[in-house]
């Protein structure tokens, strides 16, 4: 039995356990769950392994056909050597598949499964937070320390530096998915190509049309009830193609962020202290408006946005695009219309 804490995620990865032949890697994250998958199949197998080594199958796949799995375990590739199989979570679930293989894996495979957020009670989950030779690893969003990491590993790697407030602006609209965040920078790498260093222009000028500024655009209409604001800001993401789960998790740690803050002011701290206090810092512009919803919104109405949000992130993921979108704003929509600051208004009557 192997639960890996998320703390101890890369050294785990680094070096897994010889004894673990089947790995889980789930959580909120969806990008940061696909890359660590990545970053275990890849690294299991090593530098230059034979082309056949990495199988690729979607849950659907083993659904209909459950011996596809024993097969692609047991067969031998090409040239000998270690192998990888990597189960992506579409079309169905494989807890019952995979709890057959607990004592069949092979010591030169190994199985690694994708996985969107899971509940403790569920069945793919126990099976390999239980059994001797499988393991769990738990994917959440980056914090301030992971942002910022990973923002100093690109700027190396790109032998770029940043100033201070671009910095600022551009760690305050990361997070919520890892490979959107690093998408994100290596953009703003490739358009300051040249340069010795990233200016606040710069990632006013790659971020701020329909990209990271136009999600916290969505944030702040839904704290501020700012209903044909957030409409427009949906059409603008829904017209650029951005994906609905990107947007859900937007939301939702805009409200888990201000759900901490709240807790803050509960215990007697003043909402513009809070907000002051924030890490990673949020911009400058954007303070005056995050205190005021702050002050706004109590804790029992953040938990109801809350438990929303987390219905219609589960919806984004598994459903088809124009149902997945439609999804997310009717959720977005009746959030906005219901926001504190709007009812005091008397906005809609």
């Amino acid at each position: 039995m192997t639960i890996v804490k998320p703390a101890g995620a890369n050294r785990f990865l680094a070096s897994p356990p010889a004894a673990i032949r089947a790995l889980l890697l789930y959580g909120p994250d969806i990008g940061r769950v696909n890359e660590r998958a990545r970053q275990a199949a890849e690294g299991f197998l090593g530098a230059d392994p034979d082309p056949f080594a990495l199988i690729r199958l979607r849950a659907g796949d083993l659904q209909a056909d459950q011996g596809r799995i024993f097969d692609e375990v047991t067969s031998l590739t090409m040239f000998g050597g270690r192998r990888a199989v990597w189960i992506t979570p579409e079309g169905g679930n494989v807890a019952s598949v995979l709890a057959k293989l607990e004592d069949a894996v092979p010591d030169d495979v190994l199985v690694v499964v994708e996985e969107g957020d899971l509940k403790p009670a569920s069945p793919l989950r126990k099976l390999f937070e239980t059994a001797s030779s499988f393991a769990a690893i738990a994917c959440y969003p980056d914090d301030a320390r992971d942002l910022a990491e990973l923002l100093d590993e690109e700027l190396a790697a790109a032998h770029l530096g940043i100033d201070a407030d671009a910095r600022d602006l551009l760690l305050a609209n990361l997070g919520g998915d890892r490979l959107a965040s690093r998408m994100e920078i290596a953009k703003l790498c490739l358009y300051a190509h040249g340069s010795q260093t990233i200016t606040l222009e710069d990632v006013e000028a790659v971020t701020g049309d329909v990209s990271a500024l136009e999600l916290d655009r969505i944030a702040d209409a839904l704290g501020t009830g700012a209903l044909a604001e957030l409409d427009y800001t949906l059409q603008r993401l829904a017209a650029a193609g951005s994906p609905p789960p990107r947007i859900v998790a937007t939301a939702l740690r805009h409200f888990l962020t201000l759900h901490a803050m709240r807790c803050e002011v509960e215990a007697g701290a003043s909402p513009s202290a809070v907000v002051g206090a924030a890490r990673p810092p949020v911009f400058y512009k954007r303070r005056d408006i995050m205190a005021g919803q702050l002050q706004a919104w109590p804790l029992a109405l953040l938990e109801q946005a809350i438990d929303r949000l987390h219905g219609a992130e589960k919806l984004a993921r598994t459903a088809d695009g124009e149902l997945a979108m439609a999804a997310t704003a009717q959720t977005l929509l009746h959030i906005c219309a219901h926001a504190p600051a709007r009812r005091r208004s008397g906005a809609g009557k």
